[in-house]
């Protein structure tokens, strides 16, 4: 039976256990008008579902929002990787990075 978890920044460095089909949503602080946005360093055992910006309530010019990713698990063990940079400066020190261990029950 696949079941819904939600993460969020607070969760970085956790194991979760998880079960095939499981959809995790997670959700990490960013602000993308300064170009610092997250990106996946490594997601094997998930396929991305979605991949979009969440401002919350009413968008206001370089207001804090949320990146949203919602992922599947495809099953086994799996360990996921993020950082929050900027594209466009390749060799640049990402500012955050996020971690996390999922374990097949």
């Amino acid at each position: 039976m696949s079941g819904e978890i939600t993460l969020t920044e607070r969760d970085r460095g956790r194991e979760v256990p998880v079960s095939r089909g499981d959809v995790i949503e997670l959700r990490l602080p960013e602000n993308p008008t300064t170009g610092m946005r997250w990106s996946f360093d490594d997601h094997a055992g998930v396929e991305i579902l979605e991949d979009r910006n969440d401002l919350g309530g009413a968008p206001v010019p370089g207001a804090a929002s949320e990146r949203v990713f919602r992922l599947r698990v495809l099953g086994g063990d799996a360990h996921l990787q993020l950082h929050r940079g900027q594209a466009w400066e390749p060799g640049t020190p990402p500012d955050a990075s996020f971690e996390l261990n999922l374990r097949a029950q």
